[in-house]
Parts: structure tokens; sequence; C-alpha cells
């Protein structure tokens, strides 16, 4: 699916067979780039998914290393007074 020397190849077979050929090697052509294309996008979009998940967890387990951090050196009177929800970090 290269294109390259397609054209030369599809004349060779409309000499040989007719010019009924020709449908099929566009066709042939057209259908097999777009779904090269389509196979070349879907792994490019995963690949991006998979990356942003990856943040996305290590941001989590950041926040919730904070968290802990906090709840060891603050007693839990402090992080009432000062209106800090750990609860959201879990």
């Amino acid at each position: 699916m290269t294109g390259e020397n397609w054209n030369d190849v599809m004349f060779n077979s409309v000499r040989g067979v007719g010019w009924g050929a020709v449908v099929f090697f566009v066709v042939v052509f057209v259908v097999g780039n777009i779904i090269l294309l389509n196979l070349f996008l879907a792994v490019l979009i995963d690949s991006f998914a998979e990356k942003k998940e990856d943040s996305h967890e290590r941001l989590k387990q950041r926040r919730l290393e904070r968290a802990q951090s906090s709840r060891g050196s603050r007693d839990s009177m402090s992080n009432v007074r000062y209106g800090v929800d750990l609860a959201i970090y879990k």
C-alpha cells in the first residue's frame, strides 16, 4: 500500500484484462489507504489516552501521599480548624 508504481501495474492489467481492472485498482488503493490511516490513528489515539491515564494516576498518587504526610505532621484538630478535608484525596 505504499503507492509505488501501482499505476504501471494497473495499466499492464488494463492491457491484459480490460478497463474493469481500473475500478479494481482504484478501489483497492483508496480502501487500503483509508484502512491504514484508521489503524495508524487508532494506535496514536490509544497511546495518548494511556499517557493521560498514567499522568492522572500519578497526580492522584501524589495527592494521596501529601494527604498522608500532612496527617502525620498535624493533629486532626488542626485539619478541621484550617478547613482541610482529606477525604477528597482518597
